[in-house]
């Protein structure tokens, strides 16, 4: 099966530019794919029907306390969408579909972190591991804009942790809002996986932003089940994404063992 994450900008913007949106989708044709920021698609959600049109796909949207709305699209069945008790604790939001994958159980958690403070952002991870408990061989996912960086990656064409010894009046505001990385941090220690790194540890791996790419924000974590049958995880870049969204997608292709 394959999984995509694509934060496509605030509801894919002005007709053109979302008709690009469904172009990077349906070249991507992922089995399941969560969408951040479905600003403005409710309550008429005909965004959400294209987009369900030319995957073939069924969709729930999860909304969101800041209007960013999640949504979820699957050639799966859906069984079921959840959000957190209280959705207080996120500046934009977590949802988690539960998938029938043929006849297994499958959960995909959709999540949008803060963009603002890196502290925040760690104690909305702590907040949504607790609401999901811990992975093991079930088949799980995380995936989303989690507008954080890792430890170790490279940033703005600089390897690794050399990011902290950038002068501070040449580091820009956005990673000193990310900087020193704790949230991405959090996922790891608890067994989630980062797919993308597993397969290209060496790649840098950008996801934002696709006019001037010098981060990458945007990731699918697996439960240790899922991780086993990873096969290929991919930043989809190919045209028109550079123009579609400010985040450039993430595929991750999986064999379900």
């Amino acid at each position: 099966m394959r999984l995509m994450t694509y934060n496509i900008e605030a509801g894919g913007g002005e007709d053109r530019r979302f008709a690009r949106v469904l172009d990077v989708v349906r070249e991507a044709s992922p089995d399941v794919l969560v969408v951040n920021e479905c600003v403005g698609w409710f309550p008429s959600n005909e965004r959400a029907d294209a987009i369900a049109a030319c995957l073939g796909a069924d969709y729930r949207v999860a909304q969101c306390v800041s209007n960013f709305d999640l949504a979820f699209f699957s050639r799966f069945p859906i069984r079921a969408i959840e959000t957190p008790e209280s959705t207080t604790t996120f500046t934009h939001g977590v949802a988690r579909a539960t998938l029938d994958v043929d006849g297994r159980p499958m959960t995909v958690t959709g999540a949008h972190l803060d963009f603002r403070d890196e502290r925040t952002r760690a104690d909305e991870v702590g907040a949504m591991l607790a609401w999901l408990g811990p992975p093991g061989d079930e088949l799980a996912a995380i995936v989303g804009d989690l507008n954080a960086i890792t430890t170790g990656d490279e940033v703005l064409g600089i390897e690794g942790d050399a990011v902290a010894d950038i002068p501070d009046d040449e580091c820009p505001e956005w990673l000193f809002q990310r900087y020193p990385p704790r949230a991405i941090a959090r996922l790891q220690r608890a067994g989630w996986v980062d797919a993308f790194r597993t397969r290209h540890p060496d790649d840098a791996g950008y996801t934002m932003s696709t006019d001037e790419p010098n981060a990458r924000y945007d990731y699918v974590f697996l439960s240790p089940g899922a991780a086993r049958g990873l096969r290929d995880a991919e930043v989809v870049t190919r045209a028109p994404a550079s123009n579609a969204s400010d985040h450039f997608g993430v595929v991750v292709d999986l064999e379900l063992l």
